[in-house]
């Protein structure tokens, strides 16, 4: 039998999505959703799915160019995700999230995570407003990463202007 993982589950703890409500961030114009470990395992349990590897999506952490800010929802973030796999560790995995464009504390959250919470990888957004993957100022963060042997998750992020007609 083989088996499914979804290697590209949302978690939406309460805390960050009521963070992005005060904010005023939706998702796509859409109300963001609520999440619960029990509906995703219920939801997996009927789709044939063993391990759900839980990752927070656009627009992740960094916002408002708060550093401090970003810092501590990461560190939140990371820690609902390592209890959710740590009460379930055959059903869930995570990707930690990281809050570039700011690479030191993205670095320091980086060897948090993998060293401490155990992540599964982290997860990277395409752009962050204008600051995109590949700049040289995050080559420290790509060799870190690089020498832990990380699995890097990249995901798509919004664009930084509206699309031209």
């Amino acid at each position: 039998m083989s088996r499914r993982i979804d290697t590209h589950a949302h978690v939406v703890p309460p805390f960050y999505k009521e963070w992005l409500e005060k904010k005023g961030i939706s998702a796509g114009d859409l109300p963001i959703p609520e999440w619960s470990e029990e509906t995703c395992l219920e939801q997996n349990q009927r789709n044939g799915v063993e391990t759900s590897i839980l990752s927070v999506s656009t627009p992740g952490v960094y916002l408002e160019n708060n550093n401090n800010e970003a810092k501590d929802m990461a560190r939140k973030v990371n820690g609902f995700c390592f209890n959710v796999v740590k009460k379930n560790p055959k059903n869930f995995g995570y990707f930690a999230t990281l809050l570039l464009p700011d690479v030191e504390n993205s670095i320091a959250e980086a060897k948090y995570v993998l060293n401490h919470l155990k992540a599964d990888g982290v997860i990277l957004l395409t752009n962050v407003g204008i600051t995109y993957l590949g700049e040289p100022e995050q080559e420290p963060l790509m060799e870190m990463l690089n020498e832990k042997k990380a699995v890097v998750f990249i995901h798509p992020s919004h664009l930084p202007a509206k699309a031209v007609d």
